[in-house]
């Protein structure tokens, strides 16, 4: 994932910078199609993540609202398990490099356009 995160935003600027340079309908088509595919694809592994991280924070509260005073030791104590397990949200990282939100897909995205930016600069 650590190297999926770092090769896209190289990948995304080198993609955008042709898609800005090349005049040809037919060289611009790829880059775009493949520009599309690169944010989209850090996007999905980002919003998933992101998802995980928010409900598996809200399986404590869920836990806690069921009617688990009503049940039995064991089922109490499953419970009770469950709550203290999840008080810590489970997360996608990138090889405990980065936690896989949408927070990191803003950084891939502003990264790479830091990269555009200089590429194109150097470039004129």
């Amino acid at each position: 994932m650590l190297l999926n995160f770092i090769s896209s935003s190289f990948l995304i600027c080198v993609s955008g910078f042709n898609v800005t340079s090349t005049k040809e309908l037919g060289t611009l088509v790829p880059f775009m199609t493949f520009l599309v595919m690169s944010c989209t694809q850090i996007a999905l592994l980002c919003y998933c993540g992101d998802m995980v991280v928010k409900t598996s924070g809200d399986l404590s509260e869920a836990a806690y609202k069921c009617l688990w005073y009503e049940m039995d030791v064991g089922f109490k104590r499953t419970i009770f398990i469950l709550i203290q397990r999840s008080q810590r949200p489970c997360r996608i990282t990138a090889a405990n490099f980065a936690v896989l939100n949408l927070t990191a897909f803003t950084t891939v995205v502003s990264r790479s356009w830091s990269y555009f930016a200089l590429l194109k600069t150097m470039y004129n």
